[in-house]
């Protein structure tokens, strides 16, 4: 299996140094935003196959695959809060969104009190059926 990984842009000073900025410098009511600490470029991928091999002794079963990356991505941009908050430019309800469900459950796992603004920037389009 083929393992892909996450871009790191390193942020210095002046907000996320991305392609097409997340957001607009100034909120609605005019007052400046504050830049993320941490963005990251989650690639798409496809999978060019998915073969089911056997159940293992822990229930879960063994699996052979073979993915590639490719140039679509969808960007995360993380910053400390008080509370966990997701914004995206999705209707999703939070719930149901997994980014968010992800945050929770490390933040339950690890025992983390403080939260974080994450900014979902969707580029990937939903069901595109690349693995």
């Amino acid at each position: 299996m083929l393992k892909g990984s996450s871009r790191i842009t390193p942020i210095k000073g002046r907000g996320p140094r991305i392609g097409a900025r997340l957001r607009r410098d100034f909120t609605p009511n005019g007052t400046l935003r504050p830049h993320a600490l941490l963005v990251l470029k989650a690639p798409a991928k496809i999978n060019w196959f998915l073969r089911v091999c056997g159940l293992r002794s822990d229930g879960y079963h063994e699996v052979e695959s073979l993915i590639q990356k490719i140039s679509l991505y969808d960007i995360l941009a993380f910053t400390p809060s008080d509370d966990l908050t997701v914004i995206t430019n999705l209707q999703i309800p939070i719930k149901q969104n997994l980014v968010y469900k992800a945050a929770s459950l490390l933040r339950e796992k690890c025992g983390i009190t403080t939260g974080a603004k994450l900014d979902l920037k969707k580029k990937i389009p939903i069901a595109a059926r690349t693995g």
